[in-house]
């Protein structure tokens, strides 16, 4: 190239401008003195912080990032608080952006803001200069606050009976969120879904329009537009799920939002207190035996360890649990003769902590007259929820209601010690003297005395229809159906005329117990051994 003026001027015009843009390109880097930002952030959407990124200044690429085990030990400090906890686990660095992301493990679960927030410190005395840029290396850094970056989201879900009218039916939902949403939120009854009833059949949410978020607001309660099937105070298929849709929103202080649809997985909380469904004997009932333990049906599973159960007159009770904890059998020695017991259970609650509705619960039952001790064995039943039926046999030294003459065994009609009239006892049937032991024949004058007495037995005979009574089935045969069972079985069933899988339960049983087959159907053969 020939070297003129032009050329020469063109070759210094040419380095200026690339040396220049050099100098401008790194005017802003200089060696790293602190953090640009920090914040956390819940990335596997579990509803607790799992993650913290940290940007370091400077300006320019980092040349050294050392974050090992050994490194974050010594050099880095995150203090998660009370509102946030758990600790760095381990951490990765991004050379390009000057970032840093920690892994953080054991955060408190269903926390996502609010409250505390945590801190992140860097310190460099021992001077390893883990964290280099081309400018310098980074010294120590005071802690810093992270700002919220994690979306607030729905942490649980408390199914209750809101209306407390004593109808024992699951009829709102209190949800919780993970921090206080702001206002832009948005959860209507129409946003949400069951998804899966569990065991709160007829349950449905509805579809009302009104906002139940107002905020601020850590938790809203949304009422069902169909409340739950009566006596169910716990899900125990553990399926019980709901799923967001429509406009469902959530937007914390920071302006995370979450407009995320679909099945929540969610901790779901029974928030239902457990009721009695059963006592035996039955409130009020009267010539009980002595010998029988007091059994009581729960709703649900009970906390056995609270449990305080007493009578009044006071008797020792050894307590035993079946059926999931939802049925309690009290034993005891026998019962006075002719007495009232007054039993009383106080500071039951169920597994989830709530107390039992009406305690503390108490009923009242009358004792048989004792007469004798001749040695019998009692048999009792043990009510169950829904399919099982457990017999328990208890042995004690006392008969009810049974009196032995002695000097009238062997159908004499006349006492061999007292010569007394052995009544009921004699065989010869005296003319005239119709069905009586005393006084004198009206056709020949002689006395009635041995004259042998036929004791008339009434029997009940139970209109139990023409069609086979099933579960499910109602009406007047299943009114009747269950005054016989209350009636041969002392089972106190409401007479409600509806046919559950209680009953057929119970059915089942007696259909055993008698010879039939087992089958729950109350049908021709059934109908004619129950009213046998």
């Amino acid at each position: 190239m020939k070297l003129t003026l032009k050329n020469v001027l063109l070759s210094v015009g040419m380095f200026l401008f690339a040396f220049g843009f050099f100098a401008v390109s790194n005017v802003n880097a200089a060696a790293p003195t602190g953090f640009t930002s920090q914040s956390y952030s819940d990335d596997n959407g579990d509803g607790a912080i799992d993650r913290m990124w940290v940007t370091i200044n400077g300006g320019e690429d980092l040349t050294v990032c050392t974050v090992d085990a050994t490194e974050l030990a010594s050099d880095w400090t995150y203090v998660g608080g009370p509102t946030f906890g758990g600790s760095i686990a381990s951490a990765s660095c991004v050379l390009s952006s000057e970032t840093i992301e920690f892994v953080i493990t054991g955060a408190t679960a269903g926390v996502t803001g609010g409250g505390t927030a945590p801190t992140i410190a860097y310190n460099n005395t021992d001077g390893d200069n883990s964290i280099i840029n081309a400018s310098g290396t980074l010294g120590s850094v005071v802690a810093a606050s992270l700002d919220d970056d994690a979306i607030p989201r729905i942490k649980s879900i408390e199914y209750m009976d809101y209306d407390l009218a004593d109808d024992n039916r699951m009829d709102q939902l209190e949800v919780t969120y993970t921090e206080q949403v702001a206002a832009g939120s948005t959860l209507r009854a129409n946003d949400l879904l069951i998804d899966n009833v569990g065991s709160f059949t007829g349950a449905v949410i509805g579809t009302d329009t009104t906002d139940y978020i107002q905020a601020p607001a850590s938790n809203s309660w949304v009422l069902l537009g169909t409340d739950a099937n009566a006596g169910i105070t716990n899900d125990e298929t553990g399926n019980f799920a709901v799923r967001t849709q429509n406009a469902f929103t959530l937007v914390d202080a920071a302006g995370n939002s979450n407009a995320v649809l679909g099945l929540l997985n969610v901790t779901i909380i029974d928030g239902m207190k457990p009721i009695v469904v059963s006592t035996t004997p039955v409130d009020a009932s009267t010539a009980q035996k002595r010998g029988d333990a007091v059994v009581v049906v729960f709703s649900e599973p009970m906390a056995t360890g609270s449990l305080t159960f007493a009578t009044s007159p006071v008797v020792s009770h050894t307590p035993v649990w079946s059926n999931s904890n939802k049925t309690l059998t009290e034993s005891h020695s026998p019962y006075s003769g002719t007495t009232t017991y007054t039993a009383t259970l106080t500071g039951l609650t169920d597994v989830a902590a709530n107390t039992l509705v009406d305690a503390p619960y108490s009923w009242s039952f009358t004792t048989a007259r004792a007469v004798s001790s001749t040695g019998q064995t009692y048999s009792y039943t043990v009510p169950t929820e829904e399919t099982t039926t457990t017999t328990v046999e208890t042995t004690t030294t006392t008969t009810e209601e049974t009196t032995v003459v002695p000097g009238c065994s062997g159908g004499n009609a006349y006492n061999t010690q007292t010569g007394a009239v052995c009544v009921n006892n004699a065989t010869t049937t005296i003319a005239g003297c119709g069905n009586r032991n005393t006084g004198f024949s009206t056709s020949s004058g002689v006395s009635c005395a041995g004259n042998k007495v036929t004791t008339t037995t009434t029997t009940t005979k139970y209109n139990l229809g023409n069609t086979t009574l099933k579960n499910g089935s109602k009406g007047e045969a299943v009114k009747e159906l269950q005054r016989f069972l209350n009636a041969k079985l002392n089972l106190g069933l409401v007479v409600d005329g509806s046919l559950g899988p209680k009953t057929i339960a119970v059915i089942k049983k007696w259909q055993m117990d008698n010879g039939l087959v087992a089958d729950g159907l109350v049908g021709a053969k059934t109908k004619a051994m129950m009213n046998k």
